[in-house]
């Protein structure tokens, strides 16, 4: 006999997901989707809504890119009596509180439980965090339904006031709460900066708070939620894996994953405003490059659905890697298929930007504009940081990056232009 969960768009009958046996599932719309404002409602644009169901890899791994990480996955379904490999079954305990604005429900269990915020004490919050790595995402805690793709620990949740809380039922995260990774001490501070020095340079991203204390915490709005007041608005997204038809499992390019090209040409293909996306995307990859950021992967980039139309989403989860000695230096991405920082010469950025179908010399242009304003930037970004939080030894490792990073930048393209 056939699962079947019920797919539901902020909150109303949109399809249902079926595992049809022997490792098949299928997507079904559930007639024509209701008028709502915005844009219509549909699982995915890959998968829009038709009379014929949905078969094949493509479904699977748009699915399989909501639910976490391996490591989170194996301590959940420990948590929850899964078998590890039973991705369906796992879909349904978390999929309550998902990436975008689906959620998946049992067939015939109605409207969910009244939505209900508790705040937390400073307190319970570090209690809740240190817990995670024994208990995470709240996987056997009744009334929470909450998945969130990626290997490190983190936790949605909702505010009340200036309080961290946690949401049951109906009621919808609005933010990430990110403890310090077990092997890096300083991870959240790491992005903190990072994410801060990039607003300051212009880069849309996601707002950051960081919370200190005995363990620094890291609190990030979610770019899929609009909160106005006590309502939030789930607003649907969708990563660069999950438009490229992708498994989780291929992020990063040399895995398979999405390049820089597969990048833009979705930009071209979804967005709504193109050509403003994809001055985005170039300040993304030069501001990636200039701090040292190896996990920029394709599933850091998505899509939200508005209401003038699909828009590159602002960027969440920037970080320097290369200050790590035990990490790889390498990028995600090739630049011009180059993917060693040290060997990005002009020559390889000209061909980056052929490659992605923009004018070289406006990428060029964004290398020189950011290598000669990003180190003073960041110094001050420092400054800031260091006044709230005291001296922090990966800030000050992520600032000498860049000024060095910026320096062979200034001079090679000096030295060309001589």
């Amino acid at each position: 006999m056939a699962l079947e969960y019920e797919v539901r768009y902020r909150g109303t009958m949109l399809a249902t997901l079926a595992d049809e046996g022997h490792g098949i599932w299928a997507l079904r719309y559930e007639g024509p989707p209701a008028a709502t404002e915005g844009p219509p409602p549909m699982v995915s644009m890959r998968l829009p809504p038709r009379s014929k169901p949905y078969k094949g890899p493509l479904l699977q791994s748009w699915m399989r890119n909501l639910l976490p990480g391996y490591e989170i996955r194996r301590l959940a379904c420990r948590r929850l009596g899964l078998s590890q490999a039973n991705d369906f079954a796992l879909l349904g305990a978390l999929g309550g509180d998902c990436q975008g604005a689906v959620s998946f429900h049992a067939v015939g269990e109605g409207a969910e439980p009244e939505a209900f915020r508790r705040a937390l004490t400073d307190a319970e919050v570090r209690n809740l965090m240190a817990a995670l790595p024994e208990q995470p995402l709240l996987v056997d805690v009744e009334g929470a339904r909450l998945s969130l793709p990626g290997d490190h620990h983190k936790l949605p949740v909702g505010k009340i006031d200036d309080q961290i809380a946690l949401a049951f039922g109906a009621a919808s995260t609005t933010h990430i709460l990110k403890p310090a990774k077990l092997d890096r001490s300083e991870s959240v501070h790491n992005e903190a900066y990072c994410m801060a020095v990039a607003r300051a340079a212009g880069l849309p991203v996601a707002a950051t708070e960081l919370r200190p204390g005995s363990t620094s915490i890291l609190l990030v709005q979610r770019v899929d939620r609009e909160a106005s007041g006590e309502e939030v608005r789930r607003v649907h997204m969708e990563d660069f894996c999950q438009l490229r038809g992708l498994p989780p499992e291929q992020q990063f390019e040399r895995e398979g994953g999405p390049g820089l090209t597969d990048c833009a040409n979705l930009i071209r293909r979804y967005s709504c405003a193109p050509a403003t996306d994809l001055r985005s995307l170039v300040a993304w990859i030069v501001f990636n490059f200039l701090i040292g950021n190896g996990g920029a992967f394709g599933k850091q980039l998505a899509m939200l659905h508005l209401p003038s139309g699909p828009r590159l989403a602002p960027f969440f989860g920037l970080q320097s890697t290369h200050v790590y000695a035990d990490l790889s230096e390498r990028l995600a991405m090739s630049v011009g298929k180059e993917d060693r920082p040290d060997w990005l010469h002009a020559t390889r950025w000209r061909d980056c930007a052929t490659e992605i179908g923009v004018k070289p010399a406006y990428v060029l242009q964004v290398l020189a504009t950011m290598a000669g304003a990003l180190p003073e930037l960041a110094g001050k970004v420092a400054d800031e940081h260091r006044k709230r939080s005291g001296t922090v030894a990966v800030i000050r490792d992520i600032k000498r990056l860049v000024e060095r990073r910026a320096r062979q930048v200034l001079v090679a393209l000096q030295a060309e232009a001589a």
